[in-house]
């Protein structure tokens, strides 16, 4: 019987949402995150990944440009602990530690309670439009690995725009 085959090396939103807590809104998602063997073999080797996550929030308009009305970034960051023998992801003030990259590249795909505006900025009854996406982010890397990266379309792992409609709380 054959293995499965292994999943494309990639970064794919599977969903998101905004939702009013105490305030703010925030966003949880779930993102499907793997590796390709360039960057698999690099994070063994010590190689610290930063991944970008970006997050808009506009609302359209029907005679002029749409309006910005939220413009989010936030690093995560995954590297590979030979001593320890753990995978660590740190975001934000956060540091987790997982015992394989499966497990790790999970926890780098959920947000969860992402604080990203406050509830005065959105109008009651207006509907807006919310985007997600998640990209490694290879101006983090160390000079020569940079150059290396821009020569070798292997260090390119992007998900495409994530978009949603919102519909603004009462």
């Amino acid at each position: 019987m054959a293995p499965p085959p292994a999943a494309a090396a990639g970064i794919r939103v599977e969903n998101a949402e905004l939702t009013l807590k105490k305030e703010r809104y925030e966003v949880d998602a779930r993102l499907a995150v793997q590796l390709n063997p360039t960057l698999d073999e690099a994070l063994q080797k010590g190689v610290t990944l930063v991944f970008r996550t970006d997050f808009r929030l506009v609302e359209p308009r029907r005679w002029w440009f749409d309006a910005e009305l939220a413009r989010e970034d936030r690093q995560s960051r995954l590297s590979y602990n030979f001593l320890l023998r753990r995978y660590l992801l740190e975001s934000g003030y956060q540091t987790h530690a997982y015992d394989t990259l499966r497990e790790a590249l999970a926890g780098l795909g959920r947000l969860r309670a992402w604080s990203v505006l406050d509830s005065g900025q959105l109008k009651p009854g207006t509907t807006y439009r919310a985007a997600l996406r998640m990209k490694l982010d290879t101006s983090q890397l160390s000079r020569p690995m940079q150059v290396n990266a821009l020569a070798s379309g292997n260090w390119s792992l992007e998900s495409p725009w994530y978009v949603w409609k919102v519909e603004a709380a009462p």
